[in-house]
């Protein structure tokens, strides 16, 4: 295995490492959407044994897969394959218009509005992500606070912006203008976002 600076800081902050919170969990199918997607190739390599296992069958993962080992993924690929933040970013735009667009995810925000995308997105962070909690209130009808919350050091910060990202693609998809969506807040334990489109 090779060493990344980003994995190797990463698992030095959690309690067991690669094996801390085993009840956060990821949903298989997005991320190998992701996978296929992503310039992985010889990735695997550098990153632990059990998340270089998952590199190697992009469109085999199991159904759930620790949410420790697909930071572990999203950790590598941003330091060894992107240039830098916003080169991450972009990309992560682009697989999360195909992740959105796989039937289930079709079925899960099919003819919501903006609004309806943010009221009921506790139920669709559920369906993607087990372990974890959303929470969002509504200054006003174009406008959220969103916050979610998690085990100590479970989500780094480029995750979160990540995160960040797939919502504005899911609220332009639901018909939002002009979706401002930025992290306000981040510590241990949860990240604070404040959303706004037209």
């Amino acid at each position: 295995m090779g060493t990344l600076t980003s994995v190797d800081r990463y698992l030095a902050s959690l309690p067991g490492g690669l094996e801390a919170y085993r009840e956060c969990t990821h949903k298989g199918v997005p991320l190998g959407v992701w996978l296929r997607r992503s310039p992985i190739a010889g990735l695997a390599e550098l990153v632990p044994s059990k998340v270089g296992d998952l590199l190697r069958a992009p469109g085999d993962l199991p159904p759930w897969v620790p949410e420790v080992h697909a930071n572990v993924i999203y950790l590598a690929m941003r330091e060894a394959r992107f240039a830098d933040d916003a080169a991450f970013l972009a990309h992560a735009s682009e697989c999360n218009r195909a992740v959105l667009d796989t039937p289930a995810n079709r079925v899960l925000f099919w003819a919501a509005s903006p609004r309806a995308i943010l009221r009921g997105a506790e139920v669709r962070w559920r369906s993607l992500h087990l372990g974890t909690k959303i929470d969002v209130r509504f200054p006003s009808a174009v406008s959220a606070d969103v916050e979610l919350t998690f085990p100590p050091n479970l989500m780094p910060e480029i995750v979160l912006r990540g995160n960040a990202v797939a919502a504005a693609v899911a609220l332009e998809n639901a018909g939002a203008r002009d979706v401002e969506i930025d992290l306000r807040a981040v510590d241990a334990t949860r990240g604070a976002f404040f959303c706004r489109w037209r």
